[in-house]
């Protein structure tokens, strides 16, 4: 059964203006080393699926229905790509504490992008 819904959009100029303002400093707060290679793995298009990732974050706290002050850090919640290249979000730390807290079995993720936005979807699903 579904527990949580969470979206999010977002314009990638934005991420784009944090991370030339900070650079690193924001990248490793906010990204695991494997985000920062896969993004930065693709020159042209990276600041798309940076935000894409920050989008995934952000729905996935939606999704938890708002666990905002459960000691959950933006580096707890990972994208990563299976093999064949479909995005998934894997939990660490405080996320992955709050999943167990809440029951939740499964979750998954749609990212999509373009020059101007990203966006993710995520659904949190509980056993019946």
């Amino acid at each position: 059964m579904i527990y949580g819904i969470g979206v999010d959009i977002i314009q990638v100029s934005r991420i784009q203006h944090l991370i030339d303002k900070y650079g690193a400093k924001f990248l490793t707060r906010v990204f695991t080393p494997y985000e920062i290679d896969y993004s930065e793995g693709r020159a042209k298009t990276r600041y798309q699926h940076y935000a894409a990732r920050f989008a995934a974050k952000e729905a996935l706290f939606k999704a938890f229905k708002g666990e905002w002050d459960s000691g959950i850090v933006w580096k707890d919640i990972e994208v990563i790509n299976e093999k064949r290249g479909n995005p998934t979000l894997v939990l660490h730390g405080g996320a992955a504490e709050v999943q167990e807290q809440l029951g939740i079995t499964g979750l998954e993720l749609s990212l999509s992008h373009t020059e101007q936005s990203a966006s993710a979807i995520v659904v949190a699903e509980k056993a019946d």
